[in-house]
């Protein structure tokens, strides 16, 4: 399909194999590091379920719909088999059984983990490639080298491109849902609405947050009703209200029930009051459309009871929930959060080439991807959930589309390629020369200063540290380990012998924890240390005393494991140096 306003810039097939080789390059460096990383907090679970949804089995872990899981489940089923989970009253019991599914009797779960990750590698190598070639597509070489700078060196993306999570599945569907959407703006047609309808109907079926671009898209087709005084969107309209739940239908089996046992169901009214204290919590009437709509849904069986359960579950646990960033504390979702994340997280490179193509870009969007910009800003700005940069990762790729669009058209495009080569310099320094020590996940770019007073949680620490704490482990066999570790891998599947100590959402299903005795080595978890979690001695949120300590005092003889976990020496009464 050629570009809605133009023939293509080229045909040339060393541009496309520049296309390739780049984004081949990419998918191997993302998997490189994820051999470097340990599970991170959600992908036990996403790879257990993953395997019970390709038996039909939707019972556990409702929040995250099904297509990452088959994707998981496809790459991973040869390693584990997870019995049935018997977890339908309380989603949250999903954790203990993962854990006992994937290291409660081999310990295999990092392979296990592992290969699911280079099934859901190819997710990202098509996101890469995308918005690669697009930019070939629109900009020439020129829009080549944007994209390739952007997205090629993007630490965020590099590290989470390859995990068992559906961050980058929802990005990659939004992206071909913003190209459809543009095309569909400029020459509207019955192809093209269908094309839109079924990129939105995926990302429904890859996270929640699909439905908020499928409300964005409905609203594209009254703008283009308003605008041209036509019924053209009233045909793209058709097409989002009938294929989209068709889609979600077909990922559940066409089946209402969660499990092929029609007999077991969620407890959905207990999972909508749970959902409205907390919303109470975080200042809320309790009384939210949301719910209103699952009550229907679920009396007249207009979407599977899985889907409406992580609807239900995901309401509840998003209204309510720790946050950190700037050394401030709160539970409640704050405006400034992705701005600021952004401007720590992202290379500065990257921010100023997304800039100058967006200007470029102003006209030559269209409408519609105007409004998924404006709506998917919006819904970052106001939601309540401030855990990670990641959940940015949709408009980011519209931007970056956007920014290709720039490109497209301009008279002067040898001279943009010029102005990105230049810039394309300090953009690889900055990201491969500085913070060599995190190359993905815990990136912050070189002006952020100190990390753990930055941003926490899958900013920082999301669990990936202990395939660095084991190999500080071999290199240091006569050291004691203390323990405090934020995620839920089975630290002994690693090979590590330790003692774990108490701390705010440390690791909970291994030997009991206990106070450190004799001298050794405190390893703790930057979340665990900066208390996201926890309570300080006040009560409010923030670090318990000891970790405030280490947080403010300590100093480390070692940061390992992708900069998740500091190590402390402990002389048996004190931190040494704090």
């Amino acid at each position: 399909m050629s570009p809605p306003d133009q023939r293509p810039i080229h045909d040339n097939p060393l541009g496309w194999a520049v296309v390739l080789f780049a984004a081949l390059a990419w998918w191997w460096l993302t998997l490189a590091y994820a051999k470097t990383i340990s599970a991170t907090f959600d992908e036990p679970l996403h790879v257990a379920a993953g395997v019970r949804a390709l038996t039909g089995d939707f019972s556990v872990n409702p929040e995250h719909p099904p297509l990452m899981k088959y994707l998981a489940g496809l790459g991973t089923s040869a390693h584990v088999n997870p019995p049935p989970a018997t977890v339908l009253g309380d989603p949250t019991a999903g954790w203990a059984w993962a854990v006992r599914s994937l290291y409660g009797l081999s310990l295999t779960g990092d392979s296990a983990v592992q290969s699911a990750r280079f099934a859901m590698s190819f997710v990202g190598l098509a996101l890469v490639g995308s918005l690669i070639g697009l930019g070939y597509w629109y900009g020439g070489w020129a829009g080549l080298l944007a994209a390739g700078l952007v997205v090629g060196v993007d630490p965020l993306l590099r590290g989470h491109g390859a995990l068992v999570t559906n961050d980058v599945l929802l990005t990659l569907c939004t992206l071909w849902a913003s190209v459809a959407v543009a095309a569909w703006w400029k020459r509207p047609s019955l192809f093209l609405a269908v094309a839109v309808a079924l990129a939105v109907g995926l990302a429904c079926i890859s996270k929640h947050n699909g439905l908020v671009l499928a409300a964005l898209v409905a609203l594209v087709a009254v703008a283009k009703v308003i605008v041209e005084r036509k019924a053209r969107g009233v045909v793209l309209l058709l097409a989002i209200t009938t294929i989209i739940p068709a889609i979600i239908w077909a990922a559940y089996g066409f089946r209402f029930a969660p499990t092929p046992d029609a007999t077991l169901h969620f407890d959905l009214p207990a999972l909508r009051t749970r959902a409205e204290v907390a919303n109470r919590q975080a200042g809320g009437d309790g009384n939210r459309l949301a719910l209103t709509a699952t009550t229907a849904a679920e009396q007249y069986h207009l979407l599977p009871e899985s889907y409406l359960a992580g609807l239900v579950h995901s309401y509840g646990v998003t209204r309510f929930n720790a946050a950190f960033a700037d050394g401030q504390y709160f539970t409640t979702g704050q405006w400034w959060y992705f701005p600021y994340a952004a401007s720590v997280k992202m290379p500065l490179g990257s921010l100023a080439l997304v800039a100058m193509g967006f200007v470029l870009a102003v006209r030559r969007i269209g409408v519609g991807v105007w409004i998924l910009m404006v709506g998917l800003a919006a819904s970052l700005v106001t939601s309540p959930l401030n855990i990670g940069l990641r959940h940015a990762l949709p408009l980011m790729a519209v931007l970056t589309f956007a920014m290709i669009r720039g490109c497209a058209g301009c008279r002067w495009r040898g001279g943009i390629a010029i102005i990105f080569a230049l810039m394309a310099t300090g953009e690889v320094i900055a990201t491969v020369a500085t913070r060599t020590r995190n190359p993905g996940i815990a990136w912050f770019n070189k002006f952020a200063g100190k990390e753990t007073e930055l941003l926490g949680d899958s900013n920082l620490d999301w669990g990936q540290g202990l395939v660095g704490l084991a190999r500080w482990q071999r290199e240091n066999p006569s050291e004691k380990i203390y323990l405090a570790y934020f995620g839920t891998a089975d630290p002994r599947s690693y090979g590590i012998v330790y003692q774990p100590i108490p701390g705010p959402a440390a690791y909970e299903f291994g030997p009991p924890a206990s106070p450190p005795t004799v001298p050794g080595v405190i390893a703790v978890s930057a979340t665990v240390m900066q208390g996201i979690y926890g309570k300080d001695d006040t009560g409010h949120p923030g670090p318990p005393p000891f970790y405030a300590r280490l947080l403010k005092n300590g100093r480390p003889i070692d940061i390992v494991g992708n900069g998740s976990i500091y190590l402390f020496r402990w002389d048996g009464t004190t931190v040494v140096g704090e």
